[in-house]
């Protein structure tokens, strides 16, 4: 992890502690083992993880990270585990606002840890198990791209594009789960949703494309509270800049800020993993979709979690 960096720094930033409680409950009597993965906020450029305290996590605890991103996650692994299965943990992590071409060089940002995806592009030009380039997204791409255009001019054709035919709302079955096929039909969902489209669009038109989540941080009064759910944006890779981030989902909410969520996020946020369809060591179900939520199982199976996420401001 960083050394803690100095707060005379130029960006907005936050400094925050982020607690985790997870309770799994229901184990039956018989179970010979459990294991849970608990999302580590990522050490990076624009975010330091200054510190994670395991106060409350029964078993044996280690740091695992999944092989194709690099993301960080605590294994807590229980031998015959009680019926009811609480633990807890507190992150302490900073962040500032996320520039990409103020960002080099400056004292906050210190190397990116050294997985393959931080220097393979190319690799994030494949598709998800549910962000697909279907014929449908091929032909939404023949329509606002031109042989001309520039990396970062297909993505902001892409950006305005979702923007345009995209309406942010969570009712009914079927949104939430990031998948480009549900955007083109439904045309409605959440920030997977939007940010599905958005990377599928982008990686049609040559361009790589990748997938963050975590949690969103309440700004005004107060100092702390808890997260009602989890948020998600997404970077693209231009020649000319380097990976870009966007978040078309917010910027559908808030049309004022249309322009600076093109290239700029807000510090108020933890990102905690990056990709899709991630698996981690020990894991037998299938790869996760995304990876913000703590996830267990018992004996193989995955099992349901309870989790809750709170967090405060530190001083």
């Amino acid at each position: 992890m960083h050394s803690h960096p100095a707060k005379t720094t130029a960006l907005p930033r936050r400094d925050l502690t982020l607690t985790v409680h997870a309770d799994v409950a229901g184990v039956p009597a018989d179970a010979q083992r459990l294991v849970m993965w608990i999302p580590v906020p990522r050490d990076e450029s624009v975010q330091v993880l200054h510190a994670v305290e395991p106060g409350d996590a029964p078993g044996k605890v280690a740091m695992v990270v999944d092989r194709a991103h690099g993301n960080p996650a605590l294994r807590v692994e229980l031998a015959k585990p009680p019926e009811t299965v609480a633990t807890e943990i507190q992150f302490e992590v900073s962040r500032v606002e996320e520039r990409s071409d103020d960002l080099r060089g400056h004292p906050f940002a210190e190397p990116a840890s050294a997985f393959a995806a931080e220097d393979a592009p190319a690799q994030w030009l494949k598709d998800d198990g549910l962000t697909v380039i279907t014929d449908e997204v091929k032909s939404i791409a023949s329509q606002i791209y031109q042989p001309s255009m520039t990396d970062d001019q297909k993505a902001r054709a892409a950006f305005d594009y979702v923007l345009a035919n995209m309406t942010y709302k969570k009712e009914g079955t079927g949104w939430g789960t990031g998948s480009t096929e549900w955007a083109c039909s439904a045309k409605y969902g959440n920030c997977t949703d939007f940010h599905a489209l958005f990377i599928a669009l982008v990686r049609a038109g040559g361009v790589p494309a990748r997938f963050r989540i975590g949690f969103p941080v309440p700004t005004g009064p107060g100092t702390g509270g808890p997260i009602a759910g989890y948020h998600c944006w997404a970077e693209y890779h231009s020649a000319a800049h380097g990976w870009v981030p966007i978040d078309a989902s917010e910027a559908w909410k808030h049309p004022e800020k249309k322009d600076y969520l093109f290239g700029t996020l807000d510090p108020d946020r933890v990102g905690m993993s990056l990709g899709r369809d991630l698996t981690f060591e020990g894991q037998q179900g299938p790869p996760l979709n995304y990876f913000v939520w703590p996830y267990a199982e018992v004996d193989g199976k995955p099992v349901k979690v309870d989790a809750t996420v709170s967090w405060a401001e530190k001083k």
